[in-house]
């Protein structure tokens, strides 16, 4: 059987990277331990985050549908106090939608969606629409986990990838790659927290 590090090989040399294969490899028994239903509360919670992000004039009426669909203790701290003003990196919330996107992937959202492919035009279409106040309850309905297997082989990816930016940064030099830098970093973390029981800022990210 092919083991999850060498379909991660194929995979860099296809698209022209190169990472050592003697990386530490992943848990061949980790399971995803995220509830369908928490999973989808993380994506409503930034989807209204990173919608806030990109137009902060849309505050009241964001604020008002997380208050109203129950998702306010579901936010980050990060997230909270980005809500209320008091977190100035607009550029890390915005980042987030690479994070979402991932979920997206993860959740089955669309069987178009690859879990390396640019994040999609369309991605906002999947989730209820804040400004007509659309009820969240048919979407967390929706929500249905990939197969293990399947998100462990897209971690594995990501996780190599990551090394590669750092290793980079160590040798003073630029890892080029098909994503940006924030977007593989992003979806790792969205992707390691589905088997962790980590709160979301604080999974590990270590490589």
């Amino acid at each position: 059987m092919i083991s999850v590090r060498e379909k991660t090989g194929t995979f860099l040399q296809q698209i022209g990277v190169d990472v050592p294969m003697t990386l530490p490899e992943l848990d061949a028994e980790l399971c995803v331990s995220r509830a369908e239903v928490d999973v989808a509360r993380r994506m409503l919670c930034m989807s209204g985050i990173v919608a806030l992000s990109f137009d902060l004039s849309r505050k009241p009426i964001i604020e008002s549908w997380l208050e109203r669909e129950k998702l306010i203790e579901y936010l980050t701290k990060e997230e909270a106090r980005f809500l209320k003003g008091g977190y100035k990196n607009i550029a890390a919330m915005q980042w987030r939608v690479e994070s979402l996107y991932a979920l997206a992937w993860s959740s089955s959202l669309s069987e178009d969606y690859q879990s390396f492919a640019p994040c999609p035009d369309d991605l906002v279409s999947h989730f209820p629409s804040i400004s007509r106040g659309e009820s969240s309850a048919l979407f967390i309905s929706k929500i249905k986990i990939r197969p293990n297997q399947e998100i462990i082989e897209a971690l594995d990816i990501f996780y190599c990838l990551h090394w590669r930016i750092r290793n980079s940064l160590l040798e003073g030099s630029k890892a080029s790659g098909p994503l940006p830098d924030s977007a593989i970093i992003e979806r790792r973390r969205a992707l390691e927290w589905l088997f962790s029981d980590e709160d979301w800022e604080a999974v590990s990210l270590d490589t």
